[in-house]
């Protein structure tokens, strides 16, 4: 908080075994304690690790939601382990659920990617979440893939940028 930079929460909200969002606790603490400060947590706590042990966590809907609407400091990084199964139906289809609680929250939701060190499949990485942005009013999808991360940036940065 007093160098206005967010911090990034990149853990997972269980264990592959539990299928309850075990690490609660550890996740609203900071959020918390310290309200001024930002935390991007990363894909809501997905993980390809998770994934390979549950399909489909089946409170992160609601636990997400309730986050949201309990720490104004909290945003969500939508980055790749979120498509699939939460954002996107087999089929390729946007949630509605999910499309519903973006647009509750416009400004709380940032589009990621989790890619490290080699970057040739960003681009594709990317156009993926395109059903999902199609799916939320223009003005909302703009601000998910672009302007709320430009927010999150420290005020200096931002100010440079205009």
């Amino acid at each position: 908080a007093e160098f206005d930079l967010p911090v990034m929460l990149h853990s997972n909200i269980t264990s592959k075994r539990e299928r309850n969002p075990l690490y609660l606790v550890e996740l609203e603490e900071p959020l918390r304690n310290h309200p001024h400060t930002r935390f991007i947590w990363a894909h809501a706590g997905t993980s390809m690790e998770l994934h390979r042990h549950q399909e489909k966590l089946t409170f992160l809907h609601k636990t997400v939601s309730r986050l949201l609407d309990d720490y104004p400091n909290l945003y969500i990084d939508l980055s790749w382990t979120m498509l699939k199964p939460y954002l996107l139906d087999e089929r390729g289809n946007a949630d509605p659920a999910w499309v519903k609680l973006v647009e509750r929250h416009p400004t709380r939701f940032v589009l990621g990617s989790d890619v490290v060190g080699r970057f040739g499949s960003l681009a594709d990485g990317m156009a993926a979440f395109a059903p999902f942005l199609d799916a939320l009013p223009e003005r909302v999808a703009h601000q998910v893939a672009r302007d709320n991360f430009l927010a999150l940036l420290p005020r200096k940065r931002q100010d440079a940028l205009r």
